[in-house]
């Protein structure tokens, strides 16, 4: 697959993102460009080989450790409790029994 291949089929899928997922991909991409700062093809391939740790990304900045960690200790056991707390009728989401 081409460069050109990828970022035609980047984009389709881009264009059926909902806006929170769209939200969600630029602090993805904000994570990305700050772990590879340099753009060129040649600058991401030699960093890919580079560890992690060398990295200056906080984990605070990054969406991924967010998802499982954070404000929120005990996210898996407390889901259902979140959910129905965050339910309201302007959320746009419903409860069914």
């Amino acid at each position: 697959m081409t460069a050109i291949e990828l970022r035609q089929k980047l984009i389709e899928r881009i264009n059926q993102l909902s806006f929170q997922k769209l939200l969600f991909l630029e602090k993805l991409i904000q994570s990305l460009e700050a772990y590879f700062p340099d753009t060129s093809e040649n600058a991401v391939r030699d960093s890919v080989l580079e560890s992690p740790i060398s990295t200056t990304v906080s984990p605070e900045d990054d969406p991924i450790i967010g998802m499982c960690s954070g404000i929120t200790p005990n996210l898996s056991e407390r889901a259902e409790e979140i959910l129905e707390a965050d339910i309201q009728p302007r959320s746009g989401w419903t409860w069914k029994e």
